[in-house]
């Protein structure tokens, strides 16, 4: 966080920390090479019935920190060297299409964020990206044959207290199709798993939070008419325990699922692109897929 957002003056002092770790951590990948070639026992781990560390193992780790110094240290020295901020596309701190300026809320959305119409300066940001397609994202029952697709698009606002999140949701004048769930992922940190905010069309609210996270009290609701659904979340700061910075972005996606009418299939669409592939579940941080993710900014 401080190499990609730190003063500029800074960057180098950071950055050589980060490689006194690095070396730090191959020093003591090799002293470990030796213990467990003394004593077999080392890294069996008896509840997975398997090692989590063994000398080939060390070897491998310690040729990844190798290639790291060789690769991503350069990058960041030379980027540093030339008065320039380390890794923009990665920080987001480089201009791209997934990126969402979010303005202040105007005063009155604040107390009426339920049926305010009112967003000020808020821009619409369509969720173009369909999981169509895509057979690893099927959850279930095949896509179902559509002639017309759903759409959805989302807006977002914020004052001293909260983000506030409007997704807006259409289904074809032919029917066939209902928007089911509204997920905001939101990550204000690269230390931590983003945290997942859900409503269904009925109101109802589900949060994956990664660990060690307090659960902070946030708002939903939702409400359909005239084939028009709009999912309403209102995620106060307090939920990120002190991460959230203006002078640096947040991670965010926004995803809608539609399900078709009669249980036919179900379709996803995402204002960030799909990753090309499923990632492996892992603990804390789920199937989330960085890949997925766009940025942030408070404005």
């Amino acid at each position: 966080e401080r190499l990609l957002y730190g003063a500029a003056e800074e960057r180098g002092g950071v950055l050589d920390e980060l490689r006194g770790i690095v070396e730090g951590e191959m020093a003591h990948s090799t002293s470990m090479i030796a213990l467990c070639e003394q004593n077999a026992f080392l890294g069996f781990h008896a509840e997975a019935e398997g090692y989590k560390y063994f000398p080939d193992k060390l070897r491998w780790r310690i040729e990844l920190l190798n290639r790291l110094l060789d690769t991503e240290f350069v990058e960041a020295a030379e980027a540093i060297a030339a008065g320039q901020a380390p890794f923009p596309e990665q920080s987001g701190c480089a201009l791209g299409p997934n990126r969402y300026d979010c303005p202040p809320a105007p005063g009155p959305l604040a107390a009426d964020w339920q049926a305010a119409q009112d967003w000020g300066a808020a821009p619409a940001a369509p969720c173009e990206q369909s999981s169509l397609g895509l057979a690893w994202r099927e959850r279930g029952g095949k896509s179902a044959p559509i002639s017309e697709e759903p759409g959805a698009q989302w807006r977002a606002a914020h004052d001293s207290d909260a983000i506030y999140v409007r997704v807006e949701c259409r289904v074809p004048a032919s029917g066939g199709w209902r928007a089911a769930l509204a997920t905001v992922r939101l990550e204000s940190s690269h230390l931590y798993p983003p945290r997942t905010f859900a409503v269904d069309a009925a109101g109802r609210r589900s949060t994956r939070l990664g660990w060690l996270v307090r659960e902070a009290p946030w708002e939903a609701a939702a409400a359909t008419d005239a084939g028009r659904t709009e999912f309403r979340l209102r995620i106060p700061l307090d939920a990120f325990d002190g991460e959230v910075d203006p002078a640096r972005p947040m991670r965010v996606n926004v995803q809608v699922r539609f399900d078709a009418e009669g249980g036919g299939g179900r379709v996803t669409l995402s204002w960030a692109p799909f990753g090309p592939d499923r990632v492996q579940y892992r603990l804390g941080y789920g199937g989330n897929d960085a890949r997925e993710m766009g940025w942030l900014w408070l404005v």
